[in-house]
């Protein structure tokens, strides 16, 4: 299941401690299990491996006693059934090979959602006849957008901007392999309907923006729009 929602571009499995993503993405177990090692007192304890160490050929028999109650104990099976799993669509391999660069699509790291790749993210279509009153209230809509999504960011909003994507795409972070189509925005004018605040549709990934003259009555319309559907819409 994991390997299908990274080849269909959906959530990634950002769940997997350093140890365990180790364990799965180096070609052996040895140098992974001792970098952990060194860092597991407590753990060594509880294995029945930790003893004052005496030698250095020691060091290395006490490592090994971790090492198999790590991978060849209580865990083996069930990882080795994982690795199986990722090796549909070849997975595995490409994890192995470039696994330092696929880290944030199997852990979870800290990397903030920012305005620039939040923007970038939405194309803009379904724009007027270039030269007429609706394609210039539409231009001007696209830089309130823009200085939005900053005020968001520096977070001088109740909103994140986790918030605003979760609203138009249900997802509060962008796919590893980015949006099986990309989202779009569009405008909503007053004379086509009623236009006070933003609309999404998450399935098919359209923003609607509305469209105010000035900049306070359109931020004031996103934020109580986005607000309002809760924060708990979307998905992780």
């Amino acid at each position: 299941m994991i390997a299908l929602c990274l080849v269909q571009g959906q959530v990634s499995p950002r769940f997997l401690s350093q140890r365990l993503y180790r364990q799965i993405a180096d070609a052996t177990h040895v140098e992974g299990a001792r970098e952990a090692m060194e860092e597991a007192t407590d753990e060594l304890s509880l294995m029945g491996s930790f003893s004052f160490v005496r030698s250095l050929p020691h060091r290395d028999e006490l490592l090994g006693a971790a090492l198999n109650f790590l991978t060849e104990g209580r865990i083996l099976t069930a990882l080795n059934q994982f690795k199986e799993g990722l090796e549909t669509f070849g997975i595995l391999a490409l994890l192995r090979i470039h696994h330092e660069e696929l880290k944030g699509v199997f852990m979870d790291t800290p990397e903030p959602l920012l305005a620039s790749r939040l923007e970038s993210t939405f194309m803009t279509s379904y724009l007027s006849e270039p030269g007429s009153n609706r394609r210039r209230k539409e231009a001007r809509t696209l830089i309130y957008w823009r200085d939005w999504l900053i005020e968001v960011e520096d977070g001088d909003t109740s909103l994140t901007l986790g918030a605003v994507l979760a609203f138009a795409t249900g997802l509060k972070r962008i796919p590893a392999v980015g949006f099986p189509i990309g989202p779009r925005l569009e405008f909503l004018h007053e004379e086509d309907g009623p236009a006070l605040f933003p609309t999404a549709n998450t399935c098919s990934l359209v923003l609607r923006l509305p469209v105010y003259p000035e900049y306070n009555r359109f931020k004031e319309a996103m934020e109580e729009g986005i607000t309002s559907c809760g924060s708990t819409f979307g998905v992780a």
